[in-house]
């Protein structure tokens, strides 16, 4: 039977109407979870909101990619390292590392997709130090060096789905994941072994034990003198470990803890986008509302970008909370560096160089 036209009115306003109602509830869904991470954040960096600072200002945009069709230098910022007044990038996107000077200049390209040496398939972190370029190439389970000055391969040290690694001053490669025995593996740049220790055993809540190689970086770590930490990106832990001893110095997670659920179908989860230390020897974390449902949605359709800054935490080595900064920003946030006074953040398109500024001055 064929509706008549004020049928068909009706039934085409009552789908309108509905898919409205929805717009709307998730409309309402996603303002309430930005509420939640920005009462949540404010609530845990009282430095930042009480005035004491410290407090940075963005001075140059050292590399925009507007166009990544007409501007071939690079595809995306997977992440990125500074030494030596070099900066190194990541390129998942072309299986590429990329060197550039600190004004943007590109210095060379090196790498491409494949399995062989050289070849790049879907890389995790990557540092650099004394002329030595390592690289998580997580899929193919290996750690590959390549040389700072010219962005040729050098050798391949095999690890288990390598997440993050670290240069030592004295070039030792240490490299984390939760696939191999150890936590912790050292290898000196021949590719022998000089030490395997520590575990990691995150609450069931976290997925890295169930589902190592989803795709994501899990674990994040950085170097300062004989001193690793080494943060879970989806479940607010951090280790500090002594290399020397091959100890674990403490343990310790963030406090507030996670914001409590908002709304009726979702909850945030605190994602620390990196971790690294400064230059006072304090541990300082990017922190980023996470996708929600991590686990199962995965990536759900969260309005990052109305949210207008990002927080960093700074903790002691021994876990004491020593506050918190934020940057203003509305892109979402991947990798940090501290470089003297500045502060150095990316995302998959563009790198902004912070200033420290003096209010008092």
């Amino acid at each position: 039977m064929r509706l008549s036209n004020f049928n068909k009115y009706c039934a085409i306003f009552t789908v309108l109407f509905l898919v409205g109602c929805d717009k709307i509830q998730n409309d309402k869904q996603c303002y309430e979870e930005i509420l939640a991470w920005e009462e949540w954040l404010e609530r845990g960096m009282s430095q930042a909101v009480a005035g004491d600072g410290p407090y940075y200002v963005p001075a140059d945009t050292v590399l925009f990619q507007s166009d990544i069709e007409t501007n071939p230098s690079y595809g995306i910022i997977s992440c990125f390292v500074i030494s030596d007044s070099v900066l190194i990038i990541s390129d998942n996107n072309l299986g590429e590392l990329h060197a550039f000077t600190l004004d943007g200049e590109l210095l060379w390209t090196s790498g491409q997709p494949g399995e062989g040496p050289g070849c790049l398939t879907y890389m995790g972190g990557i540092d650099a130090y004394c002329n030595v370029i390592a690289v998580c190439n997580m899929s193919l389970n290996r750690v590959d060096l390549f040389n700072m000055d010219d962005g040729s391969y050098a050798k391949s040290l095999s690890i288990q789905w390598p997440f993050d690694v670290s240069v030592a001053e004295d070039s030792t490669v240490v490299a984390v994941s939760i696939t191999e025995e150890y936590l912790i593996t050292m290898f000196d740049l021949q590719g022998n072994v000089l030490a395997s220790f520590g575990n990691w055993e995150p609450p069931s809540s976290d997925g890295m034990p169930y589902s190592p190689s989803a795709g994501n970086i899990n674990l994040k770590c950085d170097i300062l003198g004989d001193l690793l930490v080494v943060s879970s990106v989806y479940n607010n832990c951090y280790q500090v470990y002594d290399l020397e001893n091959r100890s674990l110095v403490s343990s310790f997670s963030r406090e507030p803890a996670l914001p409590l659920e908002r709304s009726t179908s979702t909850r945030f989860i605190l994602q620390i986008n990196d971790c690294v230390f400064n230059n006072d020897g304090n541990i300082v974390a990017l922190l980023c509302p996470a996708r929600c449902h991590w686990l199962d949605g995965r990536y759900s359709d969260l309005a990052l970008e109305d949210i207008t800054y990002k927080g960093l935490d700074i903790f002691l080595t021994t876990g004491e909370y020593l506050g918190g900064f934020a940057l203003q920003t509305t892109w979402d946030s991947f990798t940090v560096q501290f470089i003297e006074n500045d502060v150095y953040v990316s995302n998959l398109e563009m790198l902004v160089k912070y200033c420290r500024v003096n209010l008092d001055e």
